[in-house]
């Protein structure tokens, strides 16, 4: 927790299980509350070795995709009660450790996106 709010980091991952220890090892859990991975319906096991550090885990069945992963991350981090959310990819392309250069009482955004979970509409091209 920050500030009194709830921090929840989210993990879109898809074959991460290389890169996914060395991630959440810099995750900092002094900040942060909850640790979610979404694993893609990747081939490797890494839905395997999140489940070894207390991540919360949610495998797709089926390949969903980066925007069907990312809106599943945040679909749960809502519902598990986030009122901040951080998505950090486990391999690196974002890093975790940035959170400690932030001087402390700062609120810190990376990359921040607005987010409007609505249905899409579907088209037919004619």
């Amino acid at each position: 927790m920050t500030g009194g709010k709830k921090v929840c980091v989210v993990l879109p991952a898809y074959d991460a299980a290389k890169t996914l220890a060395r991630t959440v090892a810099e995750i900092p859990r002094d900040i942060v509350g909850d640790i979610i991975l979404v694993d893609d319906a990747g081939s490797d096991n890494t839905a395997g070795i999140a489940a070894g550090p207390g991540l919360f885990v949610v495998r797709h069945q089926k390949n969903l995709g980066c925007g069907g992963n990312q809106k599943t991350c945040y679909q749960h981090a809502l519902a598990r009660g986030a009122d901040l959310v951080v998505m950090l990819h486990p391999d690196f392309q974002d890093r975790a450790r940035e959170f400690e250069r932030a001087p402390k009482g700062t609120t810190v955004q990376f990359r921040i996106k607005p987010v409007e979970m609505r249905p899409m509409e579907l088209t037919r091209r004619q």
